[in-house]
């Protein structure tokens, strides 16, 4: 009995689901176009549920029951569970569970007060709650879709309701007893059903193993590119089990091989001539995204900055477009405020200043949602009315955006739209309630729902093996079928007794009941296409694989027989574009005049020419992440301007006070140091005296060491320095600048690190050029001196070379120091010299990329020679 004529002659056919009904239609829209035909009705081709649903909202059966949507009998769920005096320890999920269990516990016809159910604790729990959840239905008139084939049984059994003249079962490979029951009495009602299964195409079958699963895709993707190439026409499946787990590495091998444009830049919209049967949850689209977090950044308490971030970044929030340089300023804004969290109203007046259009709509969207941004006892409303109000914070933040939609991301916006549509049925359900639960409601919900946009009909079509079953293909390539995968493990549903499971067969309850479904798929796919091909990989990781014991019955052929001419790999498909090829070591030389950047110029450069270039001729650099409270750089510049402040005021005479005063007057310079980050600590106080009382131990413990310096020494503090060579001049800040009685210098440099060493001055690129600079601006046969000053709890003293024992203390003289600071601070100068010649060799010195941040612009793991120790450290 062919599927097509039953179709042609007006027959209902129901299908196991959706997907297998949309492509029975394709195919007859396909042939209605083929024959000429300009128009037909639609043929009636329906899933199972909708079919029930369908035929439930017949306006013939008359007074019935309101029929649950999934969100309602969600949200009955939950409330059955609320009211359970004995709660589960792990109840994640239970909804789920519980929601499945109903749904089966009917498909078998059992009874959930079977002595079976006081087994457990879990089983017992989902007793109480189906009793509860039953009352409820029965006392408000509603009934769920596990229900409702009993239902329409009854109505067809009183003759309520005329049962439709003939009915065709397509595909299905096993009824459940309660769709047994329905036939039969559909049938003894006068109706006709018949049951059709897909036609058997005996065409070449064999197996194949491939290393990883990746080589799988990648040889499933280059055999369907090799079928498509032959037969333009031709329809292809590709079948991976695990579809839901693996998508991202599905969708890579096939974009390598079939959509090889898409990995270029300005080509990622290319159209794929592939179809992935499985969509993602509604809440992963971009917009739906932004408007979940926009929700919850408009709620009560404090937002982590990170939230806040992504709201600006957002291209479906208001004026995202043409307010984007503004949106950018006010999230730097807000990264360099040093707060892991913002009350809205602090962070809207710190955003508004660059991005007012955001802050206005974000001020807008919150009264629309709230209408009380001062606290207080939390409103309660009906699901309706919030989610009137959740619409207008939509429609008052502008999203989703005013840049245009593709049609995905139209469809998923409507998709949400209709989600707050279902939440706002939950009326009856809910009754009044907070906004809080209620938002987390719709977060899960669109956690929850799988989201599929519609498109047009692929070549290639990647399924799961539930939504393949019942297709027919020109070719088909099942993947992932090793022992430990196929057949599948059971996973039995908890909430039901192990022996009704056991006793029913029920779906995925027993190994035995795995491997019967698992062979008969196996059976059903090798008869589903012209070629098909079985594949699993030799080995996951470490773990080495067999093949499933359910290919044993086919052939198995080497994989270079079926696909002989292997496509390439993305990294060779981008390199079959026409590309300029030039060398991109040398920078085009850098305007005369003065450079911005002081000494971080010639330590960049000696770290890495490359970052050298980007970081002060293109300005690119990382965001860091927002500070917990003040970071090292601010700490490091408080203990700078207390040093500056004391040695300009008191000279090195302080460090030989007495204890109190010279507490006092660390402690009144600190307190002005302190200042400048006010606007960051103003309201943490604790934490404000927490870094104060640090920075007052941290200056005195460094006074301790400067007590041994010489008290006629004459110093400045924060000097500037002005050097020139060449063309150019930069302008150097030198911490202090000593002056030693014979009148050479000693250059100190205070720095607020725990790991400080004296950097390798010898080396042709020192990896700390900035003393050996400060020497060459000052004069270096003047320069008795090079030190750094470590200032840390840990730890301090001074660091470096000097030429005499006594210059500073701590820092053993060396016979050859004069001559060693001259040739470091030659070195220094070939280095800026370099630099502004354009030398931006990707060339860094050990451990230079650690804390780096360029990577995804110098590309320097790509260089060939790169080990993975070398990676490490740079």
């Amino acid at each position: 009995m062919d599927i097509h004529d039953l179709i042609d002659a007006g027959v209902t056919v129901l299908t196991p689901n959706r997907r297998l009904a949309r492509r029975l239609a394709l195919e007859v829209a396909e042939r209605r176009l083929a024959s000429g035909t300009p128009a037909w009705e639609s043929p009636r081709v329906l899933g199972w549920s909708a079919w029930l649903r369908r035929t439930w909202n017949d306006p013939a059966l008359g007074a019935r029951p309101a029929l649950l949507g999934p969100a309602q009998a969600a949200a009955l769920w939950e409330a059955a569970m609320a009211a359970d005096r004995e709660r589960l320890l792990l109840p994640n999920g239970a909804v789920t569970g519980a929601a499945e269990a109903w749904s089966l516990l009917h498909a078998w016809r059992l009874d959930a007060d079977a002595p079976e159910f006081a087994a457990n604790g879990d089983t017992r729990a989902f007793r109480r709650w189906a009793g509860t959840y039953r009352a409820r239905c029965e006392r408000d008139g509603w009934i769920d879709e596990a229900r409702l084939p009993d239902r329409l049984a009854e109505a067809w059994r009183a003759g309520r309701l005329a049962p439709p003249e003939r009915l065709a079962l397509y595909a299905f490979a096993e009824l459940t007893p309660q769709q047994r029951a329905l036939v039969d009495t559909l049938e003894a009602a006068g109706g006709r059903v018949d049951a059709v299964t897909p036609e058997s195409r005996h065409g070449t079958v064999c197996r194949t193993v491939l290393p990883t699963l990746d080589d799988e895709l990648h040889a499933a993707a280059s055999w369907a590119r090799t079928a498509l190439e032959a037969s333009p026409g031709a329809r292809v499946g590709l079948v991976v089990p695990d579809l839901a787990g693996t998508r991202a590495r599905v969708e890579r091998a096939l974009d390598a091989v079939l959509a090889p444009r898409r990995l270029r830049i300005g080509t990622l919209d290319d159209p794929r001539p592939y179809e992935l049967s499985l969509g993602r949850p509604l809440a992963e689209w971009p917009a739906v995204d932004a408007a979940l977090r926009l929700f919850e950044a408009l709620g009560p308490g404090p937002r982590p900055f990170t939230e806040l971030s992504l709201l600006l970044r957002s291209p479906h929030l208001g004026e995202a477009v043409s307010e984007a340089d503004g949106r950018t300023r006010a999230e730097l804004a807000l990264r360099g405020a040093g707060r892991e969290a913002w009350q809205l109203d602090a962070a809207l007046e710190v955003a508004g200043a660059a991005a007012p259009r955001f802050a206005a709509r974000l001020a807008v969207a919150r009264a629309a949602l709230t209408a009380r941004p001062g606290g207080g006892e939390a409103p309660r409303h009906p699901p309706s009315a919030w989610t009137a109000r959740l619409g207008g914070t939509l429609e008052a933040a502008g999203w989703p955006g005013e840049a245009p939609l593709d049609s995905a991301g139209y469809q998923a916006v409507a998709a949400f739209l209709e989600l707050l549509a279902d939440v706002a049925r939950l009326d009856a359900v809910h009754g009044a309630t907070p906004l809080a639960p209620l938002l987390a409601t719709v977060s899960r919900l669109a956690r929850e729902r799988i989201f599929q946009p519609a498109g047009g009909h692929a070549p290639v079509e990647v399924l799961g093996v539930l939504e393949a079953a019942g297709q027919a293909f020109d070719r088909l390539w099942i993947c992932g079928l090793d022992g430990s995968a196929w057949p599948p493990p059971p996973r039995p549903n908890p909430f039901l007794p192990a022996r009704l499971r056991r006793d029913h067969a029920m779906p995925h309850a027993s190994a035995e009941r795995e491997t019967e479904v698992a062979a008969r798929l196996t059976r059903g796919f090798a008869a589903a296409a012209d070629a098909v091909v079985f594949s699993h990989a030799a080995r996951d990781g470490d773990a080495e694989l067999a093949p499933s014991p359910l290919l044993a019955p086919y052939p198995p052929v080497d994989a270079r027989a079926l696909v002989p001419d292997e496509a390439p790999r993305a990294a060779a498909l981008v390199g079959t574009a026409p590309l300029e090829r030039f060398t991109d070591a040398a920078a085009p030389p850098g305007p005369a005049g003065r450079l911005p950047g002081g000494s971080g110029r010639v330590a960049d450069q000696a770290a890495c020419p490359f970052r050298a270039f980007a970081r002060h001729r293109l300005a690119a650099g990382p965001l860091d992440p927002p500070p917990r409270g003040l970071d090292a750089m601010t700490r490091g510049k408080l203990v700078h301007d207390v040093l500056q402040a004391l040695w300009v005021a008191e000279g090195p005479g302080l460090a030989r006070l007495d204890p109190a005063r010279r507490r006092d007057r660390v402690t009144l310079a600190c307190g002005r140091a302190f200042q400048c980050v006010e606007a960051r600590l103003r309201d943490r106080p604790r934490l404000r005296a927490i870094e104060q009382a640090r920075l007052i131990d941290l200056v005195e413990r460094w006074l301790d060491v400067d007590a041994g310096l010489p008290a006629e020494r004459r110093a400045e503090a924060e000097l500037q320095v002005a050097h020139r060579f060449g063309d150019h001049e930069l302008h150097l800040r030198l911490d202090r600048l000593d002056t030693l009685p014979d009148g050479r210098l000693a250059i100190v440099d205070y720095k607020t690190g725990r790991d400080l060493r004296a950097g390798d001055w010898d080396a042709p690129r020192p990896a700390a050029p900035q003393l050996p600079l400060y020497a060459a601006a000052v004069g270096p046969g003047r320069v008795a001196a090079l030190a750094f000053a470590k200032v840390h709890v840990e730890g301090c003293g001074y660091i470096g070379l000097a030429d005499g024992d006594d210059l500073l203390p701590g820092v053993p003289g060396a016979p050859d120091a004069a001559a060693r600071i001259a040739a470091a601070a030659e070195a220094a100068v070939a280095l800026l010299d370099d630099h502004v010649a354009g030398v931006a060799t990707v060339d860094p010195l050990p451990g230079a990329c650690v804390y780096c941040g360029l990577e995804p612009l110098c590309r320097v793991h790509e260089l060939a020679g790169t080990g993975p120790g070398e990676g490490d450290e740079g």
